[in-house]
């Protein structure tokens, strides 16, 4: 599960995180910001944490992103997993 934000416009918002250790917590607020409910979900699969590639692994996934490389291939070259590269280009589209 990814982790979202969502504000309504009645000014509640919803929050999600997944703790990476098999649970995920949302949280909800009322339009004053207090905390209305919190729950936690037990019992998923943990994803790695993938921290942002190097310059030279972020050109690679550049390369894969534009069709240049393979993924399999672009992985090899910076000894890195396909996940990784998968990883960083995932979170540009977060605009992170």
């Amino acid at each position: 599960m990814n982790n979202f934000s969502q504000t309504f416009l009645d000014g509640t918002r919803h929050v999600g995180f997944n703790n990476g250790d098999g649970t995920f917590t949302t949280t909800s607020y009322d339009a004053t910001g207090a905390v209305v409910s919190t729950e936690t979900v037990t019992g998923l699969p943990i994803e790695p944490m993938y921290l942002p590639l190097d310059p030279t692994g972020a050109l690679a996934t550049l390369l894969v992103v534009d069709g240049v490389l393979t993924l399999t291939d672009a992985a090899l070259a910076i000894r890195q997993s396909e996940q990784a590269l998968i990883a960083e280009a995932e979170a540009w589209s977060l605009g992170g």
